[in-house]
């Protein structure tokens, strides 16, 4: 289970999901991407404040749908992963949630994964959490 704290709330492949905070650094429209020979999973590269960052479509790791990009129907995240800014393409951020104690929630065993930290519930729904470090392991999910 995670700790209380603010929480960043979005959509992905018609999913409910949050991330904590102190682990984004930026929220921007998505651009198109720079292709590069053996990505290694990712949708390539963007320069972002003169650093180049790699971009992962966060749908296609989640297991949902790829879908088209637009820079209207997208929003790229940029989150600290074991120390590198990462960007992850979402469907839309929701708001920033201040979770509680009473509003954490366990993972249910037979649902756990190590990119899921915990729950929250916001407003009557529950809402899975991503653990950033997780996110790049292909095990994860």
């Amino acid at each position: 289970m995670d700790t209380p704290g603010q929480y960043v709330t979005f959509t992905c492949a018609g999913r409910s999901l949050a991330i904590d905070i102190m682990s984004v650094r930026e929220i921007r429209g998505w651009t198109p991407t720079t292709q590069m020979p053996g990505q290694n999973g990712s949708d390539g590269i963007l320069d972002i404040r003169g650093a180049v960052v790699r971009i992962f479509d966060l749908a296609r790791m989640i297991g949902g749908d790829w879908s088209d990009k637009t820079p209207d129907s997208k929003v790229v995240i940029v989150v600290s992963i074991s120390g590198e800014d990462v960007g992850l393409i979402v469907d839309t951020v929701s708001d920033i949630v201040f979770a509680g104690v009473d509003d954490m929630r366990q993972v249910p065993k037979a649902e756990r994964n190590t990119a899921v930290r915990g729950l929250i519930k916001v407003e009557e729904q529950l809402v899975s959490i991503l653990d950033p470090d997780a996110l790049l392991d292909p095990r994860s999910f």
